[in-house]
């Protein structure tokens, strides 16, 4: 007995490794890549991450950073005095917790004695749908969540007996282990409060039915997901802007776009090509019969596996209900910003994929186990080499992370009509200085979103900034009163204006404008640095400090701004000295 406990402790030892491997195999391009969209948000000009007091407003300050993460953020703080701004660390940070959210994927399945539990694990593991939350430093949240969901899921598990020991557990201690780490899955991320509904689907499929004390521990729980979810809710309006025309959906559209999603995912799962960073909006409307094929179906097929569980079990009917319900926070019942160019995102499914892909290996490895040995034999060849063809597919998606022009020219390539892609290239080109290439985007944006949308805005300001770049200062005013007549409350229009008027001489007027862009937009570092630099042309150089030193405080980063501050600071000093 102790040989056989040996060796299977060995083995299991193996496939772990196997396991760890594959993932970094798999996402070797992705520990070599750089940072990309909402990495600055989140990273790279985060000043929360800079200071004790940054890490203290990140956990009880509201509206610090655009979402309430306070976990997630808090390993973006440590990693920050680490390394720095070194993106290879962050990188290997989210790689090394998906490897460990697949080790817990197998041994949770396996303690649930689902058939194929390895398999399963590892095909999560190596899936080309997880690149976009495994290579994106900005989904830690996701990455973290998963991985405090998982342990907390473990947790459950034992609690409540269905860790193999058949018997319910009434732990003070073991409850208060649960608790925690779901506390600390929903502080990374709140869609993982679908978790308890998770438990209690478990419970009734494993036990046939529900103790009143373990109703009692997830209720408490679900009730503090609760709280944070409705805050994310907020936030999400509030903070990270999900208002507007493009959120005003009736329910009839939001169950179309709902049962198209479910649809969407499996898709992707069962054949993952043409995978997206960025996906097309589809137009939903209500009156086109083919469009409600998808939430029908998705109802036909779970009506189906209910009243087949006695032939099939009830293993399918579980996955399918543990996948839809995991989506939920993600289907477009709840406003998230991101449904303002797509209602999909990959990063969406990450946890919900567990439940068809155990499913999927469980099937495989019971028909497999009712063959003769030799297709046995083949079904285990076969399962192996279809873990590498994924792998290999995913080391392929990661190279599209390397950096933001890779990213999007290689979604444009694939969406053209993708206008946040086009928008977010074309500011990156300007940066870099690549001003004609960066208009000609700008302008894509004005054809594939004609309306008075923030959008168009903001890439008429930017043909502006360039424009006035390329020293064509009147041509650039006139752009920017374009989008004032339109939208007289636009931040960078004010502050393009303001620019180009300083340029042509009329610093008054061009002083005014720019300090109307800070009072619309009080923590963009942009703003308050043009403005101090402004001011202190003018020989205003206390208020010039104060505008300046406000830019660092948002952007420590920022060596313009540094550097700007030093000269104003030393114009002073002259100035006192004599």
């Amino acid at each position: 007995m102790r040989v056989e406990n040996q060796e299977r402790s060995l083995g299991r030892l193996l496939c772990a490794v196997g396991i760890v491997i594959c993932v970094v195999a798999a996402y070797w391009p992705a520990l070599h890549a750089g940072f990309i969209w909402d990495d600055g948000r989140h990273v790279t000009d985060n000043a929360m991450l800079r200071s004790l007091e940054g890490l203290r407003r990140l956990w009880f300050e509201r509206g610090a950073v655009p979402q309430y993460y306070p976990l997630t953020h808090t390993t973006f703080w440590l990693e920050y005095h680490l390394w720095g701004l070194a993106p290879a660390g962050y990188h290997a940070v989210n790689v090394l917790l998906h490897a460990a959210n697949a080790l817990l994927v197998w041994r949770l399945l396996d303690r649930l004695r689902v058939p194929g539990a390895f398999l399963a694990g590892a095909i999560f593991a190596v899936h080309p749908i997880h690149v976009e939350s495994v290579a994106w430093v900005t989904e830690r949240k996701n990455l973290l969540s998963g991985f405090f969901y998982l342990l907390a899921g473990r947790a459950y598990l034992r609690l409540f007996g269905l860790d193999g020991s058949g018997a319910s557990r009434r732990s003070l201690l073991l409850e208060a282990v649960a608790m925690t780490l779901f506390a600390c899955a929903v502080l990374s991320k709140s869609v993982t409060v679908t978790l308890p509904g998770a438990i209690a689907l478990i419970v009734l499929w494993k036990h046939g039915r529900i103790e009143r004390h373990e109703l009692v521990s997830l209720g408490g729980a679900l009730s503090i997901g609760l709280i944070f979810a409705l805050q994310t809710v907020f936030m999400e309006k509030v903070y990270v802007g999900a208002v507007g025309e493009d959120w005003h959906l009736s329910l009839g559209e939001r169950l179309l776009i709902a049962g198209r999603a479910l649809w969407f995912y499996l898709g992707k799962l069962a054949w993952p090509t043409d995978l997206l960073f960025v996906y097309p909006r589809w137009t939903v409307d209500p009156s086109q019969w083919w469009q409600w094929s998808f939430p029908v179906a998705a109802v036909l097929v779970g009506t189906l596996l209910f009243a087949c569980r006695r032939v099939t079990g009830y293993g399918p009917m579980v996955a399918a209900i543990y996948y839809a319900g995991t989506l939920v926070p993600a289907l477009g019942f709840f406003d998230v910003f991101p449904m303002q160019f797509s209602f999909v995102a990959n990063h969406f499914a990450y946890l919900a994929t567990i439940g068809p892909i155990a499913l999927a290996a469980s099937m495989g490895t019971r028909v497999a186990a009712g063959l003769p040995r030799a297709p046995r034999g083949a079904f285990r060849a076969g399962a192996m080499l279809l873990v590498l063809i994924l792998a290999f597919l995913s080391n392929q998606e990661s190279r599209n992370y390397r950096d933001l022009p890779t990213l999007w020219t290689s979604t444009i390539a694939r969406n053209p009509g993708c206008w946040i892609c086009e928008l977010d290239l074309g500011g990156y080109l300007l940066l870099e200085g690549q001003i004609n290439e960066s208009i000609r985007h700008f302008e894509r944006v004005l054809v594939l979103k004609p309306d008075h949308s923030d959008a168009n805005t903001l890439a008429m300001a930017n043909i502006g900034k360039g424009l006035l770049l390329e020293g064509r200062i009147d041509e650039a005013i006139v752009r920017f009163q374009t989008v004032l007549a339109r939208h007289p409350d636009s931040a960078p229009a004010h502050l393009g204006l303001g620019d180009a008027l300083v340029t042509r001489g009329e610093a008054q007027e061009g002083i005014a404008h720019l300090e109307e862009s800070v009072r619309l937009a009080p923590n963009w570092p942009r703003g308050r640095f043009h403005l101090g630099i402004a001011l202190a042309r003018q020989g205003r150089t206390e208020e010039a400090i104060v505008q300046l030193e406000q830019a660092v405080s948002l952007q420590p980063n920022s060596i313009p701004a540094q550097e700007a501050l030093a000269r104003a600071r030393g114009q002073l000093e002259r100035r006192l000295i004599r």
